[in-house]
């Protein structure tokens, strides 16, 4: 329970965390093929740029605890639970599929195909974590001013 009360930590937490991983991470990349355009990433900036989110959402929950806003406990914890494992998913297996590929020259297009679909559920299931969270921020300071 001391998470739902204290959420800003657990985020903050988490953004020093990818902000290390992106300091001590290598050249490996994530790469995304959609129908004939490839989008590669860096996974250091990756790791930065989850960084920044996380930090930018414990500054929001920080936020509404000093102005005494109550966010909902249901949709922090529907949050958190899309935002910190399916983060985590992005990573391991974008980092499991260079480690795979790195090894070999002849790539499976079924696993390819699985991994891309797994990667883009992901990324959409994570988007509408963060649409929960800015729900939920709204609501809470509505839920303040109202009173």
């Amino acid at each position: 329970m001391i998470l739902l009360r204290k959420t800003y930590l657990l985020f903050w937490a988490l953004a020093l965390a990818y902000l290390l991983l992106g300091f001590f991470s290598n050249d490996a990349t994530l790469d995304i093929n959609v129908h004939d355009t490839y989008f590669v990433i860096r996974l250091s900036e990756l790791h930065y740029n989850l960084s920044l989110l996380f930090f930018m959402l414990g500054l929001g929950y920080w936020v509404l605890k000093t102005i005494k806003g109550r966010p909902l406990v249901g949709l922090t914890i529907l949050h958190i639970l899309f935002s910190i494992p399916l983060a985590a998913i992005i990573i391991i297996s974008a980092i499991q599929h260079h480690l795979i590929h790195s090894e070999t020259y002849y790539v499976n297009s079924s696993y390819s195909m699985s991994y891309e679909l797994s990667i883009l559920i992901s990324v959409a299931l994570f988007l509408l974590g963060q649409i929960i969270c800015i729900l939920n921020f709204t609501i809470a300071i509505y839920k303040r001013r109202k009173y």
